[in-house]
């Protein structure tokens, strides 16, 4: 059995993986679609003909991806670990990086799914809320 990587529309990513697991094929045996890779589900099959079978009708999925994904490649996207985990909201960040950088800013909003945080800059005349990165502060 091997793991291959199904390109889909950004939001499709459910609705594909529900429908290829309606086909009911003996040669795939599992089906992923973790929040964290956008546009991409992972199916385990036999082989790719099954999978390009599969996906052939449904008008989301656009294509498979050339090769086999390892194992420890797609547990990776099972990791529910969050980056923003460290900060609570009302809590005061320093922004280190994207257009902001060198402010501070204020968390209004967490978002783990998406590894953000939603921020009010401080030292404004008007509360700017920006959506930053788990990259681009520290707490």
């Amino acid at each position: 059995m091997a793991i291959y990587a199904v390109s889909t529309q950004s939001g499709a990513e459910e609705s594909v993986a529900d429908r290829i697991a309606k086909t009911q094929s003996i040669h795939i045996h599992s089906i992923l679609a973790p929040s964290q890779l956008n546009s991409y589900i992972l199916v385990e099959s036999d082989g790719l003909k099954p999978v390009k079978k599969a996906i052939k009708d449904i008008p989301k999925a656009n294509k498979t991806l050339g090769g086999k994904t390892s194992l420890d490649e797609a547990l990776s996207y099972l990791d529910t670990s969050s980056e923003v985990s460290n900060v609570s909201i009302g809590d005061t960040v320093d922004i280190i990086g994207g257009p902001y950088k060198g402010q501070q800013g204020r968390v209004k909003k967490i978002n783990e799914d998406k590894n953000q945080l939603t921020v009010e800059l401080q030292n404004e005349t008007i509360p700017i809320p920006v959506a930053i990165n788990s990259d681009q502060y520290i707490a």
